[in-house]
């Protein structure tokens, strides 16, 4: 099997010495990984397969998803420049590595897939992925008792057993939407023998994206309102599976920021036919200076008269802006505005990447779900910072785009969390202009 591992860095700080200002590029992005990732692992569930996955992002969590699908027994090719991924055969066994599962937050589709597969999982209580405070597994149990499962605790490990393969009429409802619950529970009823509802779910691009995906592998899955609705059945061959990931919306949002933080002119590849609330937000507050125009999000420098006295950015559901495009848009909005608030109708616990704005002594004000924050009069004379540190994905690149604000030397610890939804993040970043090295 043809499987090249790419070297991630594996818990590594980057100090980056000079940045980037006034340059011209052409920016090429890849597919979101949370589209991609579920996709990746439904192809695993059956035996024999053939499924051609397109556009898949070369990032950590990818890689640390196939090292734990290849661990139990899958097969398949990767082609990383290319972001080609020929999934040929399934897992083949019913044991979860615990030195794999801890890498990637994704793995909790395990659950499902055993499931679906086997009758029976056993999954630990504790799985990786970003320090995005509690998130729990609550909704994921209730949606399999809803689909006929027994579920108890041992010691570290959640036990689920599938009593009843067709349940009547099961009814899945979520208390809140959850993206992940969701993507479980299609799972499992599309290999049930009933007709299953899943009410409130979360009707994200990436579950959109996850199920025209397996309609096309042979499902049977329609939305009404914000129902799903499946119509399950027995586990068939998937063959000649071709499906091509849409590019990812904080990808493109990153170096659109960071065009204007760095007072460039970018040109952004975004293959993404969905309405973003982010893209709208931008449109409304950059005016001219931002278009988006058939396969591309373009940006030139904004001035100083163009910069908005007060400006309001509210998160909430799809179409909305979303919780993980807060802390990019936030970094823009230095240059954007003059001050600027931000609320979280979603998280109250998304806000750490404040503390880079406070290292450069930036005045931020934070009540529950709500921030205020003036901007500096002038960047180039923020404090003398000599390091960031991040706490998941989207705090590292907070910290990356507001050290490109300041233009002045920083050391970003646990920079390595970039790689997890960047494709070759520390390359690309050398390509732009920047002076970078890795401290390990």
């Amino acid at each position: 099997m043809k499987n090249p591992n790419t070297h991630f860095e594996d818990h590594c700080d980057l100090h980056i010495s000079a940045f980037p200002e006034g340059m011209e590029a052409d920016i090429e992005t890849r597919g979101a990984k949370n589209a991609a990732l579920p996709m990746i692992m439904y192809s695993f569930i059956l035996d024999e397969c053939d499924v051609t996955i397109e556009n898949v992002p070369n990032i950590a969590d990818v890689q640390s998803t196939l090292e734990l699908l290849e661990a139990m027994g899958g097969q398949f090719t990767f082609n990383r420049e290319k972001g080609d991924l020929h999934i040929t055969h399934g897992i083949t066994c019913n044991r979860i590595p615990d030195d794999l599962v801890h890498k990637t937050r994704i793995s909790v589709l395990l659950m499902s897939v055993l499931l679906a597969k086997y009758g029976t999982v056993l999954f630990p209580t504790e799985v990786g992925g970003c320090n995005l405070g509690a998130r729990k597994f609550d909704y994921h149990l209730e949606a399999f008792r809803s689909l006929g499962c027994s579920v108890s605790e041992t010691g570290r490990h959640i036990s689920v057993v599938r009593k009843d393969k067709n349940p009547i009429q099961p009814l899945v409802t979520f208390p809140q939407p959850t993206t992940t619950g969701t993507a479980n529970a299609m799972f499992l009823a599309a290999h049930c023998g009933s007709t299953t509802k899943i009410e409130n779910a979360h009707l994200r691009t990436e579950i959109l994206e996850l199920i025209s995906f397996l309609n096309q592998c042979g499902n049977n899955i329609a939305i009404e309102g914000d129902t799903i609705v499946i119509h399950g059945a027995e586990a068939r061959r998937t063959k000649n599976i071709i499906k091509t990931v849409r590019d990812d919306v904080e990808e493109a949002l990153t170096y659109i920021a960071l065009g204007y933080l760095t007072d460039s002119k970018l040109k952004v590849k975004f293959s993404n036919p969905y309405n973003f609330g982010e893209v709208n937000f931008l449109k409304e507050i950059a005016a001219d200076t931002f278009h988006r125009e058939n396969y591309h999000l373009t940006q030139s420098p904004i001035s100083e008269e163009q910069r908005h006295d007060m400006v309001t950015m509210e998160t909430g559901p799809y179409p909305k802006i979303g919780s993980d495009s807060q802390p990019i848009l936030s970094a823009l909005l230095l240059q954007m505005a003059r001050k600027f608030r931000v609320i979280d109708n979603r998280f109250t616990d998304r806000f750490s990447y404040l503390d880079h704005f406070r290292a450069y002594n930036i005045s931020v004000t934070k009540v529950g779900n709500r921030i205020d924050v003036v901007s500096p009069e002038d960047r180039r004379n923020g404090s003398e910072v000599h390091e960031l540190e991040a706490q998941n994905l989207r705090c590292a690149i907070n910290a990356l785009l507001t050290a490109s604000y300041f233009q002045q030397p920083v050391v970003i610890r646990n920079a390595h969390f970039m790689q997890r939804g960047y494709t070759d993040i520390f390359e690309r970043m050398n390509t732009l202009g920047f002076k970078t090295s890795i401290l390990t």
